[in-house]
């Protein structure tokens, strides 16, 4: 596949997303940085660039945007990044290895309460930290059995009266798993396959009002399902035309529309929360 463009704007291989206060966080992973755009794909700014040291990335993934602090999933450099919301470096979170608190090339990160939770993707596990970056606890492992993961890639919370869930993207299991916030198994649906409802290696996920939305990576597509998991509806197929996807990553939603990363197309389209294209940029 091509690898995209490098001008401000312009993407290659994006992967996670954020809405937040009206603009567009761009985890722009083949271009090693972030991109800041308007709600209509305007570029405001940009930080990154390939490397090692503080403010530099190898691959970012996720993005998550928590009191005005930007956390950035910096998957080869296997940390997590903190910066205000325009770029600047505030301080870096974990190591490559196992134990708590370090990683193995991570991918999605989210916000919820006062917490941060980390896909430790490479050690098939949810790693748990303040906002601040202490380590509070984990959850997971891998395997197939309830609970346990095989490279889990995208996390996203639901809260009613009655209990906190956290729904996961099992992607290797090619399934969602719903677990209390403290890694309690409750429910999982989903298998591997291309029929309604199943999936293929699914990256992000989305919970608006008792709707999930998920990007079905794998079979380019994404699919909506209410809160228990019974699927709705679904849209796109394989292509590069408006409204169709080559591996669509991330998912954000914002008032009333849905922001995907289309990866290997190199672009972010927009659609109405039924899935009506709307608009595309980056490409």
């Amino acid at each position: 596949m091509p690898a995209g463009r490098s001008e401000n704007g312009y993407f290659s291989y994006p992967r996670g997303i954020k809405i937040f206060d009206t603009k567009v966080y761009v985890a722009d992973s083949g271009n090693h940085r972030v991109q800041m755009l308007t709600a209509g794909g305007t570029f405001l700014a940009g930080w990154g660039g390939e490397g090692g040291e503080p403010g530099q990335f190898r691959t970012p993934q996720g993005v998550e945007v928590y009191e005005n602090i930007a956390y950035v999933v910096d998957s080869g450099n296997h940390r997590v990044q903190m910066f205000s919301t325009g770029g600047t470096f505030i301080a870096a979170l974990g190591v490559a290895g196992g134990g708590p608190g370090q990683f193995t090339n991570p991918t999605d990160i989210a916000s919820f309460g006062t917490e941060i939770f980390v896909m430790d993707t490479g050690n098939h596990r949810v790693q748990v930290f303040t906002a601040g970056g202490t380590f509070v606890g984990e959850w997971g492992g891998q395997g197939r059995g309830p609970g346990r993961f095989n490279s889990p890639g995208g996390i996203d919370f639901y809260k009613d009266k009655t209990k906190d869930r956290a729904y996961v993207i099992d992607t290797g299991n090619h399934r969602i798993q719903v677990l209390t916030t403290r890694g309690n198994f409750i429910s999982e649906f989903g298998s591997q396959g291309s029929g309604p409802g199943q999936f293929s290696s699914p990256g992000g996920i989305k919970i608006r009002e008792e709707r999930i939305y998920v990007a079905d990576t794998g079979n380019h597509r994404v699919q909506v399902f209410a809160i228990d998991g019974t699927f709705l509806y679904q849209w796109g197929s394989e292509g590069n035309g408006p409204g169709q996807f080559r591996s669509p990553v991330g998912i954000d939603l914002s008032e009333n529309q849905v922001y995907i990363t289309d990866s290997e197309n190199h672009n972010v389209q927009v659609f109405t929360l039924g899935g009506v294209f709307l608009a595309e940029f980056g490409r």
